[in-house]
């Protein structure tokens, strides 16, 4: 039995697909930058927030269309541990993309998805955001609503019955989750793909991270997630969008000062090298 990775080695291993998916968008020229819980430790810890496990970054949408592209018809060469995944490349059904190593395997007993097996970052786009906040808000309850479905049909039981105390509300989300499954596996990730190419990134004045986003406090003018500066990550050298104070605020609040213990948690998942296995990660 292989046994499982640290929290140390699961960071560091992240690490490593991070370095190789930001080698091929230099080496295409398309802009990205760290975002989300990866770039507050950036910013406050110069690396991994120290109990986070994740690392995300995002690229404005005609950036992230093109990498797409380019991948659809094969003109980009991955190492042979890593691959993309996306609804474009019809081999995901989230609605964002996700870089895969397929030699190391993880568990996380909250879900019982085909897609939730391998150790992984997430790329999120950019997109445009409406002028009006009232109507961010409308906008962000229907992604939230297709959003909360998603979980749902991803879901496992053993998490849905992990508090003893509410039976029936946990009888409740067994009962949505199979109503969820019955529906086509892609169909919630489309729905939020299409509502977040709603207002189209070149024509808009505000954008934000809205097809996995926090909700509307991700909207921020567009200008500002297209000027860059470099940031350290564990040792190495990174984007980062110039404003990140407001970002981060947006998000965070007060960014800099710790939260509470209890608050301090993880994916929560098991991680463990296997022997490399191209073909099962395509399926």
């Amino acid at each position: 039995m292989n046994e499982n990775l640290n929290i140390r080695e699961i960071q560091q291993e992240e690490k490593k697909i991070l370095d190789n998916v930001v080698k091929i968008l230099n080496n295409n020229n398309l802009r990205y930058f760290l975002c989300g819980g990866t770039l507050l430790g950036a910013v406050r810890h110069e690396g991994f927030i120290p109990w986070d496990d994740d690392i995300d970054i995002a690229m404005p949408r005609p950036d992230y269309d093109k990498l797409q592209q380019l991948l659809i018809k094969n003109k980009i060469e991955c190492p042979n541990k890593l691959s993309f995944h996306s609804l474009s490349l019809k081999n995901l059904n989230f609605p964002f993309i996700k870089v895969y190593n397929h030699c190391i395997e993880i568990y996380d007993y909250r879900y019982e998805d085909r897609f939730e097996k391998y150790l992984w970052i997430d790329i999120f786009p950019i997109d445009g955001f409406p002028e009006s906040n009232k109507e961010c808000i409308k906008w962000f309850k229907k992604r939230n609503k297709y959003k909360k479905m998603l979980g749902y049909r991803k879901m496992s039981n053993k998490f849905i019955f992990e508090n003893k105390k509410n039976l029936l509300k946990n009888i409740t989300k067994f009962v949505f989750k199979y109503i969820c499954k019955i529906i086509p596996e892609n169909f919630f990730a489309k729905k939020i793909d299409k509502l977040s190419k709603k207002y189209p990134y070149d024509s808009s004045r505000y954008a934000g991270c809205f097809s996995w986003g926090y909700g509307p406090q991700e909207k921020m003018e567009k200008k500002e997630f297209e000027e860059y500066i470099d940031v350290e990550f564990e040792e190495s050298i990174y984007k980062s969008i110039k404003n990140y104070d407001l970002y981060l605020t947006n998000l965070y609040g007060d960014y800099m000062t710790l939260p509470p213990e209890d608050k301090r948690v993880t994916h929560s998942f098991e991680a463990w090298r296997v022997e490399e296995n191209d073909e099962e990660i395509k399926k």
